[in-house]
């Protein structure tokens, strides 16, 4: 429920500076994107917890950064093309 909470949190209504959140393996690159996006940084990993500041400058994402960002999201290893090792 992490992912779909913070995809919809106004964070700009809001100041808060640092927040933990419980990740699992599946959601943890869709709740850094979005906590990237809403200019903020991973500080710390905790055990089932990842913790985020508040940056003070906001980030500039390169041009095609949000497809890029989506992709990944739906396939973590869409970025790398598959290597396999083939007998002889």
């Amino acid at each position: 429920a992490e992912v779909e909470i913070f995809r919809v949190f106004p964070f700009a209504d809001f100041d808060i500076e640092v927040i933990s959140v419980e990740v699992q393996a599946r959601n943890y690159y869709q709740l850094d994107v979005i906590f990237s996006t809403a200019n903020y940084a991973k500080v710390a990993v905790l055990g089932g917890d990842h913790v985020y500041a508040k940056l003070s400058d906001g980030l500039q994402f390169p041009a095609g950064a949000a497809e890029w960002h989506r992709r990944l999201s739906e396939d973590f290893h869409a970025h790398v093309k598959p290597s396999t090792a083939t007998l002889q």
